[in-house]
């Protein structure tokens, strides 16, 4: 990763103004829990024989929030985001 780093370094230096060429880099990308916990919810109610997710108080609540257009797609999703993984019960 170092020598990735020296050498973008090195050839923007050589370079004179223009931008160089970062195609053999790599980034991370960061996924928030929230986004995976809707996209989760969303994938688990589009299974037939699914109507609702959650618990009781939490399906009295969501039924509210849809009512009022708020809806939930995360209710009754609990993710957990790892480095190379995710881990989601459904509830």
């Amino acid at each position: 990763m170092a020598d990735t780093t020296t050498n973008l370094t090195a050839a923007t230096t050589r370079s004179a103004g223009t931008h160089a060429s970062a195609a053999g880099t790599s980034g991370k990308t960061t996924i928030d829990d929230t986004v995976v916990s809707k996209v989760a919810g969303i994938a688990a109610r589009e299974v037939n024989g699914v109507h609702s997710l959650g618990g009781g108080a939490a399906r009295a609540i969501g039924a509210i929030r849809d009512a009022i257009g708020q809806r939930d797609h995360g209710q009754g999703v609990k993710v957990e985001v790892g480095e190379k993984q995710v881990a989601a019960d459904v509830v």
